[in-house]
């Protein structure tokens, strides 16, 4: 994907000069990145794992990155072409992070909403439910109130539409 990428970015060839394995990978990537663009709205779920999202997740957002279809370079820096599309994310934690000193090792959510940022897309706040494993006697608790916070940023979401 690297030789392929750079020969198409920075070298001018096309996709017919690539060998078929970095076609293949190619064109499999653009037909991810163009799955996602025909979508308006956007709703993320994930765990978080060693202070990230799982790293399927950060595969799957790497593929949405391609110059001239996702986002453009510009003499102002890069732009992202995908406007008027929102996104939300969902994200459990094992530990406590929000309002604690750990709060700054968090890099999934944060990771999340830079790339989505810099694609051009609206993102919505994030719902965040966490302290499952340092309050096991409350994860009930824990899950009844995450999921009440999901239904209120869902219908948050649902009522501020995108403008296409």
């Amino acid at each position: 994907m690297v030789s392929a990428r750079g020969k198409l970015a920075g070298y001018g060839y096309t996709l017919d000069r690539l060998l078929d394995i970095e076609r293949e990978k190619i064109l499999k990537m653009h037909e991810l990145a163009n799955e996602f663009i025909s979508y308006d709205y956007y709703v993320f779920v994930s765990p978080m794992w060693n202070l990230n999202s799982p790293a399927i997740l950060k595969a799957y957002i790497d593929n949405l990155f391609i110059a001239g279809k996702t986002f453009a370079h510009t003499i102002n820096g890069p732009k992202g072409l995908l406007m008027n599309k929102k996104a939300i994310h969902l994200q459990t934690r094992g530990g406590q992070y929000t309002g604690t000193p750990m709060e700054a090792l968090e890099s999934g959510d944060r990771y999340l909403k830079i790339a989505l940022r810099f694609l051009g897309i609206e993102v919505a706040d994030s719902v965040i439910t966490e302290g499952f494993d340092i309050n096991p006697l409350k994860v009930p608790e824990i899950l009844a109130q995450g999921q009440e916070n999901a239904r209120i940023a869902a219908k948050d979401f649902a009522l501020n539409p995108v403008t296409v």
